[in-house]
């Protein structure tokens, strides 16, 4: 159950909430698959301006996630990329050589690859949890929290050493298809407050 006043502040900042805004951003999901998506209140100053930085957000997602991403989402992220000649821009400046190597230590030629910008990537899964926090606790998340984040390489057959215990706690659910965007999340007993985020693009 959400608390009545905290319909009325933006779960960002603590201001008024003239607006709402998506925490799983609109462009992540296709035209045609933007069901069940999640909004909360929230001031124009937090959600203005920021779609720049979501579309950054997104094409690095889509990079990461692979081939396979990139294909569900090709026309988007072109289409967007192709708008925006700055961010056209950023992407071409920050491409840079690399040396593709097999596990067996094989090397398989040179690639180009995309400098890993940390801000918009973490202050966009800052976000989303904090959005996701206030849709299933039905409070804010008290700004003096500290969120740390982590990136799991799936690709590596190790990837949930450590994780196999508390995965099957975790409750899951979806926004969109399976296909764009999984998350699991839990709380603890002790702190209400501290919680468990996993989240699958």
């Amino acid at each position: 159950m959400i608390k009545e006043a905290s319909k009325k502040k933006c779960i960002f900042c603590g201001a008024k909430a003239t607006t709402r805004d998506h925490v799983v951003p609109k462009c992540f999901f296709p035209t045609n698959n933007r069901f069940n998506l999640v909004t909360v209140p929230c001031c124009f100053k937090c959600n203005n301006g920021k779609s720049e930085s979501d579309e950054h957000f997104r094409n690095f997602v889509v990079m990461k996630a692979g081939r396979n991403a990139a294909d569900r989402w090709n026309d988007t992220v072109v289409r967007g990329i192709r708008k925006n000649r700055r961010e056209f821009g950023r992407l071409i400046r920050s491409m840079q050589p690399v040396e593709v190597v097999s596990p067996s230590g094989l090397f398989l030629g040179r690639r180009m690859q995309v400098r890993f910008n940390a801000e918009p990537h973490d202050q966009g899964i800052r976000k989303i949890t904090r959005g996701l926090f206030f849709h299933h606790f039905g409070r804010i998340l008290p700004f003096d929290t500290s969120i740390d984040i982590g990136i799991v390489d799936t690709s590596n057959s190790s990837w949930s050493y450590g994780l196999s215990e508390i995965i099957p706690h975790l409750k899951a659910n979806m926004l969109g298809d399976l296909k764009v965007f999984q998350y699991r999340f839990g709380n603890t007993i002790e702190d209400p407050d501290t919680s468990f985020w996993l989240y699958t693009f």
